[in-house]
């Protein structure tokens, strides 16, 4: 008597477990991914391979644009620096106007949080002339405390700049780019005449006639960024040469180059040392001295976002597809369900269950290929481009992982809201008209 009252007991618990987890349960047998059953079988994984394939496209399209940003943004700061700080005359002219080094303004620019490096910089336009070709080119004079990011990442030829660093004698090795090189037909260890204009400045404040002020250089270090508008232009030097060039005292700079740790924070740090910079100088970012550059870059996210549109309706055509073929499959089933006292809720359940398989099988695989395709890119660099056009020789990934959350989130409950519709079918269905539903 006691063994029949146990038994009793657990059939009662063991039904209403099932009970509980009757819709899984049904979803979980129903034909799908692993059985082929009936001809939705065919239709299931398609739309499990669509959804793979609209996930990974997304997801994909979000590395190389947001890799492609970084990297462009990167090359142009390192020529530009993040944010500049100049006189007024200064900021909308190549050549800049002088003012008086202040080191304690640059130590407590230094100390701003996100701040990694302050140092001063000049420039002079000149004229290279080589072989009978000439070239406009920019002078950028660097100091002795300018970091050596720039020299380890892009030096092609030749060794880092070394400066003398005191205020009698300057070096006269000089940094060009590939580009320039290309153009003029220059190679390391030559040296070049380059001219100026001699005009009068607070260490000789007059000079009766201005003329061509040549200057000879050795090419120490041959670099490339990529970027052949700016390479082509951009000349760096000792810092002490432009100011002999521009007849300024050894006190005297062109600006202060700040580099910052976060570049998602370049407005927010530029806002901040606007407001510990002295009223009388100019504060402004490199999205203000290259806004051509960006303003290209901020269009890839338009694509991205088509894109991303595109598939997202693609993959929730294909689940709703799937799923009303589902339902048209098992119109039989659901007939004797409701004969056996399922509700419309348990019905409607055991259908997203199934179809929140198919979309999580379709995602797992997405995954699996975005994640194989990226990583295999930047060990292989197999997918590659024309430098001339995009800067770039190979296609940069980078693994954005907030936006790839965003997707995988965003892509499931778009497709579950989806199916919402097509699951409202069940309500017409006629358990006596089911049940002989062939």
């Amino acid at each position: 008597m006691l063994g029949w009252y146990s038994k009793g007991f657990e059939d009662i618990f063991l039904l209403c477990t099932n009970f509980m987890n009757i819709a899984f349960f049904i979803a979980s047998k129903i034909s799908g991914i692993r059985k082929s059953e009936g001809f939705s079988g065919p239709i299931v994984w398609l739309a499990s391979a669509t959804v793979a394939l609209a996930l990974s496209v997304m997801m994909i399209a979000v590395s190389v644009v947001t890799g492609f940003q970084k990297e462009i943004s990167e090359k142009v700061t390192s020529l530009q620096a993040h944010i500049q700080v100049q006189t007024f005359a200064g900021g909308s002219a190549f050549e800049s106007e002088p003012f008086t080094y202040d080191p304690n303004l640059a130590l407590h620019l230094s100390s701003l949080d996100g701040v990694k490096s302050v140092t001063p910089f000049s420039s002079k336009p000149g004229i290279l002339k080589w072989n009978g070709e000439i070239q406009g080119v920019l002078f950028k004079g660097l100091a002795t405390d300018y970091p050596d990011d720039f020299f380890q990442t892009y030096l092609v030829e030749g060794e880092p700049l070394k400066y003398k660093g005191d205020s009698t004698e300057s070096s006269i090795d000089i940094a060009v780019s590939v580009e320039l090189c290309r153009k003029l037909g220059l190679k390391l260890n030559d040296s070049i005449v380059s001219y100026f204009i001699n005009r009068p400045g607070p260490k000789v404040p007059e000079v009766s006639n201005p003329q061509r002020a040549p200057r000879t250089y050795r090419i120490s270090a041959i670099y490339e960024t990529g970027l052949a508008e700016l390479d082509e232009k951009m000349v760096f030097c000792d810092m002490r040469q432009v100011q002999d060039l521009n007849n300024w005292y050894f006190s005297q700079i062109g600006g202060y180059e700040i580099m910052i740790d976060d570049v998602s924070k370049l407005e927010e740090l530029t806002d901040e040392v606007r407001i510990n910079t002295p009223f009388d100088l100019l504060v402004r970012n490199v999205k203000d001295v290259e806004p051509e550059i960006f303003i290209w870059l901020e269009y890839q996210n338009v694509n991205v976002l088509i894109l991303i549109i595109l598939m997202i309706v693609v993959g929730t055509v294909s689940i709703t597809s799937a799923l009303l073929i589902l339902i048209l499959e098992r119109t039989n089933m659901i007939g004797i369900l409701k004969a056996l006292g399922a509700n419309q809720k348990i019905l409607v359940r055991v259908f997203l269950y199934r179809a929140a398989i198919i979309v999580s099988s379709g995602m797992l695989i997405g995954n699996f290929i975005s994640f194989a395709i990226i990583y295999a890119q930047r060990i292989g660099k197999f997918i590659r481009l024309d430098k001339a056009t995009y800067y770039v020789e190979v296609v940069p990934m980078h693994t954005p992982w907030l936006w790839f959350l965003a997707i995988n989130v965003g892509t499931f409950i778009i497709c579950m809201l989806a199916l919402l519709g097509p699951v409202q079918a069940i309500k017409g269905v006629k358990p006596i008209k089911a049940i002989r539903f062939d």
